[in-house]
């Protein structure tokens, strides 16, 4: 009888499919990774636009990310303004050129398209988009706490559960994005006829976990004539996928899938999301504090305090002994950056333009003040000054007491992300300008300004924390450099490849050492006292591919950083061996905050704020 009546269901399902879809064609044009920004992407998009403006029939339009090359100036303007000609509606959602190099702080998408995401039904079918980032900072693709409590509302509140649904991402929903096993096994329980995703500007099959997914090529021309996009045609029994060539008359199929009631439950694994601890030392999680919304900056401790910001735009002081919550401030957009604290003084900043003075106790506002542009940078409070950079290309010096400016620089090519470093008389700090500033700490005056030669705003000394010892600076940066700067004039001192180092720079307790975490496995120590490259050890820790721009901090003769897969690594400060290795998160965990009292305090992309003691061996 369960047999037969488990029978009766697929048949019945098959016939509400039938029903629902059977004579509705779909045609649409799918764009994707227009970058905006990059050279030739304006007249190629322009010439896309007009081109889906000649077919017939098209329904709607998909734009699956990376709208711009970056964030910054008017790229997200100029692809809205194209897009905005074409003779249908369009559903876009950002990749991760728009959100990791956002001078905006990811709110200018928002702000012009209204969302960031969207969930439209069309002939019977669903269509879902939503993006992976990574926000702010350089990792692997991470569907946010934020986004995926999203996607199930959505998802829960379906008429039909059986209703087909094609879901539309900016990465291949595998490895590249941490935590994809937790979107597909939330979609794994419903009719999902396929993913289609941009990302990696090519034609391409794939398959996730048994679920179909198709990557689209980028409009871009790339040296050709003309450049492209898909044309994506759906009927009741198959999806057919077309690269259409601009100016062109046929397009070609390369792709064909069949549509029909598809079931995954057995196909994908329930990802672990809770990781005990494993390591052969005696420490072990004291608390943890689940924001819900995505931490993309280390905290900052002060006494019994743990405070962040979140995405969500809080402010939250915790206890540093229990995670109980202490008080919350709310700010008008995300925050990606680490508040200082000076004697009663909490200053945060925050992608809503403002920077924030707050009362250390109880999280009370005692002044803001109000900048050009959305804040991503760290505040640093020196002497009752507080030195902040911002999206508007100024740097400023604030009073503590009053809110009131000081003075402000504004020679600046690019947005500023890095933290300041204040070092013998100076303010020191990058932009995506590819240049390095050192200003006069007292007046804003230009010292000297540093850049590495190698043209692309991209390759920018901008995410990197610069550091400073014995009077020199030290950087790494996109470009794969590591280099030593001249403290008083700019000058390269000595400038080096070997490591492949990316934006991960870390300062040793004693400042006789940097540590370089570099892209592949190894941790590099070198030191700050010889005015020639000088290395005392490189370890290599196994620690796979890792691109998290968190850093190696040193306390008690033990370094300690974090990676994007949710590791926290500790080795000898003198040798480099490992010591213990442990596992908190699915996704990058940001600079870990050593305490004197003996704890850990790792934040990361999954919004929790994690405590360990570290071990006394």
């Amino acid at each position: 009888m369960k047999k037969f009546k488990n029978i009766v269901t697929i048949i019945l399902l098959i016939l509400t499919f039938i029903l629902t879809v059977n004579g509705n064609n779909i045609k649409f044009a799918w764009l994707t990774d227009t970058h905006i920004g990059a050279e030739g992407s304006i007249q190629d998009l322009s010439l896309t636009v007009e081109d889906v403006n000649l077919l017939s029939n098209i329904d709607f339009v998909i734009v699956s990310g990376d709208i711009s090359e970056m964030d910054i100036d008017n790229n997200l303007d100029t692809a809205k303004v194209i897009l905005d000609r074409l003779n249908v509606k369009y559903h876009i959602i950002p990749g991760n050129h728009d959100t990791k190099w956002s001078s905006s702080g990811c709110t200018k998408f928002k702000k012009i398209w209204g969302k960031d995401k969207f969930n439209f039904e069309y002939q019977g079918f669903r269509f879902i988009g939503l993006h992976q980032g990574p926000v702010m900072r350089m990792a692997p693709g991470f569907f946010s706490p934020e986004d995926l409590r999203w996607l199930k509302s959505e998802l829960k509140d379906l008429k039909n559960k059986s209703q087909p649904i094609i879901f539309i991402t900016h990465y291949p929903i595998d490895e590249s994005v941490s935590n994809y096993l937790e979107f597909l096994n939330i979609v794994k329980e419903y009719n999902v006829q396929f993913i289609l995703h941009g990302h990696g500007h090519a034609n391409k099959k794939f398959d996730f976990s048994g679920i179909p997914g198709v990557m689209s090529r980028s409009t871009l021309s790339k040296g050709e004539k003309y450049g492209g996009y898909s044309i994506v045609e759906i009927n009741s029994d198959s999806t057919k996928f077309y690269n259409k060539i601009v100016n062109s008359d046929n397009p070609q199929k390369w792709h064909s899938l069949p549509i029909g009631n598809k079931y995954y439950d057995k196909t994908i694994q329930i990802p672990k999301l809770d990781f005990p601890i494993t390591s052969n030392s005696n420490f072990y999680k004291k608390w943890s504090y689940n924001s819900k919304y995505l931490v993309a900056a280390p905290v900052k401790v002060d006494g019994d305090m743990v405070i962040f910001g979140n995405s969500s735009g809080d402010v939250t002081s915790i206890s540093l002994t229990d995670g109980k919550l202490i008080w919350k401030f709310h700010t008008k957009a995300g925050i990606y950056s680490t508040p200082d604290i000076y004697r009663n003084s909490v200053i945060v900043s925050s992608a809503d333009s403002f920077v924030y003075c707050l009362n250390v106790n109880d999280g009370k506002l005692i002044w803001e003040y109000k900048t050009d542009a959305p804040i991503v940078t760290s505040p640093v409070v020196f002497k009752n000054t507080i030195f902040i950079g911002g999206s508007d290309n100024k740097f400023r010096a604030i009073n503590l007491n009053d809110g009131k400016l000081k003075w402000e620089f504004t020679g600046i090519s690019g947005f500023i992300e890095s933290t300041p470093l204040i070092y013998k008389d100076k303010i020191i700090f990058g932009a995506w300008g590819e240049t390095i500033y050192a200003l006069n700490i007292s007046d804003g005056k230009l010292v000297w300004k540093w850049s590495g030669g190698r043209k692309g705003e991209l390759y920018s000394p901008a995410a990197c924390n610069p550091v400073g010892a014995y009077n020199k600076v030290f950087i790494v940066a996109p470009d794969r450099f590591a280099t030593a700067i001249n403290v008083d004039n700019g000058e390269t001192v000595w400038r080096t490849n070997s490591f492949t180092g990316r934006e991960s720079i870390g300062l040793s307790e004693k400042s006789r050492m940097i540590y370089i975490k570099t892209m592949r496995d190894t941790l590099v120590a070198v030191s700050t006292i010889s005015n020639d490259l000088k290395v005392k050890w490189k370890s290599g820790l196994n620690y796979g591919y890792d691109i998290d721009p968190s850093y190696a901090v040193e306390k008690n003769g033990k370094i300690y950083f974090t990676t994007q897969e949710g590791y926290i690594y500790s080795v000898s400060s003198e040798t480099g061996k490992l010591i213990w290795e442990q596992k908190i998160s699915v996704g990058l965990l940001n600079t870990p905050v050593v305490t004197d009292l003996g704890d850990i305090i790792l934040s990361g992309f999954d919004g929790k704020i994690t405590c360990l003691t570290i071990p006394t061996n």
